[in-house]
């Protein structure tokens, strides 16, 4: 806290305490860095722990690191594992190549093409009456309050970061940080609402389909339809695996990332909003390849240009050398055909199992990621994320709902 300070010693005995507690044996790390700071009326110390030579949780030059701070005598952070990256493999991934401009380029043009044939389409459907704003502006609350809610971990957590700021006043600080909360829960809301605009643009004759009844008579398929897409994953998966065991030397590497579930007070509300966002942008995804596929692209020629583009979307940014890109051109190949087959033969165009798939892959997804972490809070989480998520689909494919309103729909 400002106007008090402790030793170095003192200082780090409670990030030691700390680490500790979270199940961390001292005796495998070595201090690697320690700072010292002067701030107005206090001493900000700092660590970086390094796992030693020879420890299982290093990855071939990649070193396991564990920080911790104390500013003033208040135990700001001590952050989860991360990996101190060797400078050379940094340096070769921040150099340009060709490739990597090759593939930044395409990105660029399709993902142009894509917003402007989706902002012209969303125009034109719109002069002629066919975009439901008001039920897209409504449903669109939804995840707008989910990402409220859960912007009161950025609120706790942004609490850490004031004690490097002392200068400025808590009650401007705090301002700022509410301001920023509402701004993204904004934002989140407009992008939700335009969403679920595009999508209705795109496919104005599947709002009868999407009524209560048909989503009953579609519950069964809408269960095959996700295990088919998790099986499908998995497939990709295991030819992933098999071309790796092929000849290891052409794996990329994207580097580790942390969730920030480990960090936050309530995950649950972090992985509902995530859950929500990434089922709109998959059935975004999803839908607008359908409707290219089967609507503008019949050709054989432009098809064959729409999966060109599909799999350039999914090319890794950061591979300098041409076996890295080969590997991943090959394993996005697979994961492009079986999202065909599973886009041709099991959604088969009714809207229904497209929600399902989308819905039911992010469930998936999340879940595999929550429980791979390890750490039991947010395990308990994750749980909690997957009742409340397959409740949630159930209820919607279920067709739950009063008998009045389905009526008013059939009207």
């Amino acid at each position: 806290m400002p106007g008090e300070s402790l030793s170095v010693d003192r200082a780090r005995l409670m990030v030691d305490s700390a680490l500790a507690m979270q199940g961390e044996d001292l005796s495998k790390l070595d201090v690697k860095n320690q700072s010292t700071e002067t701030r107005p009326h206090r001493l900000d110390h700092g660590f970086t722990y390094e796992a030693r030579e020879g420890d299982p949780r290093n990855v071939a030059e990649a070193k396991y690191r564990r920080n911790g701070g104390v500013d003033g005598n208040w135990l700001h952070v001590v952050k989860p594992p991360w990996y101190k990256i060797p400078e050379t493999w940094e340096r070769e991934r921040e150099a340009g190549t060709v490739l990597r401009t090759v593939k930044s380029t395409l990105t660029f043009l399709v993902i142009a093409a894509l917003v402007v044939w989706a902002v012209g389409v969303l125009a034109y459907r719109m002069r002629r009456g066919f975009v439901p704003w008001r039920r897209a502006l409504l449903y669109a609350a939804i995840p707008a309050v989910v990402a409220f809610l859960a912007g009161t971990n950025e609120f706790y957590l942004s609490k850490a970061t004031y004690f490097n700021m002392v200068a400025t006043p808590w009650s401007v600080f705090r301002t700022g940080v509410i301001t920023q909360w509402l701004i993204s829960t904004g934002v989140l809301y407009v992008f939700f609402a335009v969403g679920l605009a595009v999508l209705s643009a795109l496919y104005p004759e599947a709002a009868p389909a999407l009524r209560r009844p048909e989503r009953r008579a579609a519950g069964l398929d809408a269960g095959f339809t996700i295990l088919g897409g998790i099986g499908a994953l998995l497939l990709a998966k295991d030819i992933s695996m098999l071309l790796a065991a092929a000849n290891p030397a052409w794996i990329p590497f994207e580097g580790w990332t942390i969730p920030e579930w480990l960090s936050a007070p309530m995950p649950l509300l972090l992985m509902l909003g995530s859950g929500l966002s990434r089922t709109l942008v998959s059935a975004l995804l999803l839908a607008f390849f359908a409707y290219l596929w089967e609507g503008r692209m019949r050709t054989p020629l432009l098809r064959a240009v729409l999966l060109l583009a599909a799999v350039v979307m999914v090319m890794p940014t950061s591979s300098p050398d041409a076996n890295e890109w080969l590997y991943s051109l090959l394993t996005n190949i697979v994961r492009v055909a079986l999202a065909f087959v599973v886009l041709r033969y099991l959604v088969a165009g009714r809207p229904v199992l497209l929600l399902a798939l989308a819905a039911g892959l992010t469930i998936y997804s999340l879940a595999a990621q929550g429980l791979g972490t390890g750490n039991g809070f947010v395990i308990a989480n994750t749980w909690g994320f997957v009742v409340i998520a397959i409740a949630a689909l159930g209820v919607w494919v279920g067709g739950a709902g009063r008998k009045i309103r389905d009526r008013r729909l059939e009207t």
